[in-house]
Order: structure tokens, then sequence, then C-alpha cells
């Protein structure tokens, strides 16, 4: 089973801006697909995807709707789901790379209980994610393994091409897999690729040379 949150309460969102525009930016392609041989049925599991929760300002709780992404975090404790995808623009930010990063701590933050509990959190950076000046140290700095110092791991995936590790990965789950391609590094991932077999068009993108068999693994924290 496949749960997807959608609150009826509403972050604001770029004027002009359409939701093809926002799909690109944000830039997270799930493929839903049957991992083949399966060796058993699975049994019904849920997780959840959203995106954006930026607040009103960056003065307004560090650019984050914390009592939004508060409700989010709850209803994945509550669906008991087996991991929140959150597809981008998780704060504010536009703001230097020190200012991003306290807004990127503040979200961090508000979705430690899951964290705690040990359910992965599988997020993209959106358009709002690089900064300005563009960068990934922020991001970096927040979302990475702190197990050697005896914290948790909030990084990501470590399965990406080069260049890109910690922000482009993919994860197989049960039958599910998820390929998120971050838009800002490497803008329209596969599009100068040679059409699929088959096909005329460059989308979706080939998985090879981007992943090899191998690297395409469940991904446990």
């Amino acid at each position: 089973m496949i749960q997807k949150l959608n609150s009826d309460k509403k972050t604001p969102d770029n004027e002009g801006e359409t939701d093809g525009m926002r799909f690109r930016d944000l830039c997270v392609v799930l493929t839903l697909m049957t991992l083949c041989p399966l060796a058993k049925a699975w049994a019904p599991w849920r997780f959840i995807y959203t995106a954006d929760s930026r607040s009103e300002s960056p003065s307004d709780n560090a650019g984050v709707n914390v009592a939004i992404l508060s409700e989010i975090v709850s209803e994945v404790l509550a669906q008991n789901a087996e991991f929140l995808c959150f597809g981008g623009d998780l704060c504010v930010g536009l703001e230097n790379q020190t200012i991003l990063e306290e807004e990127f701590l503040k979200w961090r933050q508000t979705v430690q209980p899951l964290y705690q509990a040990g359910i992965p959190v599988y997020i993209i950076r959106g358009n709002h994610d690089e900064g300005d000046p563009a960068g990934t140290t922020a991001w970096n700095n927040v979302f990475k393994d702190f197990t050697a110092s005896g914290g948790l791991n909030y990084g990501l995936p470590q399965n990406g091409p080069d260049g890109e590790k910690n922000l482009t990965y993919a994860v197989a789950h049960k039958n599910v897999f998820i390929l998120a391609l971050d838009q800002l590094v490497t803008p329209n991932h596969g599009k100068a690729a040679s059409p699929r077999p088959g096909s005329t068009s460059n989308w979706p993108p080939t998985l090879s040379p981007m992943y090899s068999p191998s690297a395409i693994s469940p991904h446990s924290r």
C-alpha cells in the first residue's frame, strides 16, 4: 500500500511557478516497480511521500513550516510508514550556506523523531535548497552520518555517481525502487543520453552507467 499525505494547509509557492516547473526543480523520480524475481508476495505496507515545508519567511522558524512538518512526522509514525520520501524545498533557503545550514538544522530537528525511531528519511533538494551562491556545503554538513561520534545517521545512500554523492541515489525497498535525481548539480539528468530501446524519448534515462546492478541494493541505516 502506498500512502501519500496531502495536507489541506499549504505553504507558499513561487508566483508563476507551474506544477511542471516544480517537478523539474525538485526532480524526484519515484519509480515504483516490481523487483523480480520475487520469492514471495509482500504483505501490504506503507510509505509517505510529500514535499515543500517552507515557512512564510526566513525569520519564521528558520525558514521551516514547523507546524505542518511536525504533523507529517506524526502521520508517518501513526501510519506505521516504513520510510518518508521528501521531494525537496525543505526550507525557504535561497540564502548563503551559513544561513541555509541553520535552516536545514531546523528541518532535521523537526524530523528527529523519525531518525530516532530508525525510520529512513529519503530527501532530495529542491531549488530553494541550493543556496545563493549555489553549493552543497550546508546540505552535506547537516545530512551526514554522525554515528562515528555517537550520533545518528542523517546521511543518504552513497551509491550515486561521482560528484553527486549524498545528492543523487537509488534505494530498493521490498517491491519498490526509488531513484532520486538531484537536478541542481546535473540539470535534466539523461537528456543527452541515447533513447531507450524501442523509444525515441530520452526520458526516463537508462540507469547505466549512472548505476551498476551492484550499486542498487537495499539501503540500511
